[in-house]
């Protein structure tokens, strides 16, 4: 019966020990993602440049809605999208990149990750996502990590030292 709450418990648990938790979801709106909706204090939205992830993320906003009900509170800050799997090889990449910024603005992050077989093998291997990358590719990754503290710095923690 608190299947819905449970996730929540745990990351509260937490925060006392860590600043900033990351949940990672299954790219879908199963209830595992739910979950972590009702969990979280902010959502980072990464968006694959096809044409059905990006139409999918209407439906990822009404899901973010909805936990609205199981929160005491607020709706998770929207810490933005992030651009993942870019190969500017494609046409159809950097036109869906240019839609994507047009029609979130700001919200997108500046930093994008590019298609990176070796993180998909370093996950699958179990091995930290860096390991075996370029200097380029590890920058690449770097400046979202520091771009996504300065964004959780202005909305979550903001908040929290302000309550």
């Amino acid at each position: 019966m608190d299947g819905a709450m449970r996730l929540s418990v745990v990351v509260k648990h937490l925060s006392d020990r860590y600043p900033l938790i990351l949940v990672d979801t299954p790219p879908n709106l199963g209830l595992f993602t739910q979950n972590a909706l009702v969990a979280a204090d902010g959502v980072l939205v990464p968006i694959s440049l096809s044409k059905h992830a990006i139409m999918g993320i209407q439906n990822l906003m009404s899901i973010i809605a909805t936990a609205r009900r199981f929160r005491t509170s607020r709706l998770p800050a929207l810490l933005g999208y992030l651009i993942v799997g870019l190969d500017r090889r494609y046409n159809l990449h950097q036109s869906l990149e240019v839609v994507v910024r047009q029609t979130f603005g700001s919200d997108v992050f500046d930093a994008v990750i590019p298609t990176q077989a070796k993180v998909a093998e370093n996950i699958s291997k179990r091995r930290n996502i860096l390991h075996s990358l370029t200097l380029q590719q590890k920058d690449e990754w770097f400046s979202f990590l520091k771009e996504l503290f300065e964004r959780a710095e202005r909305t979550i923690f903001a908040e929290k030292k302000a309550v």
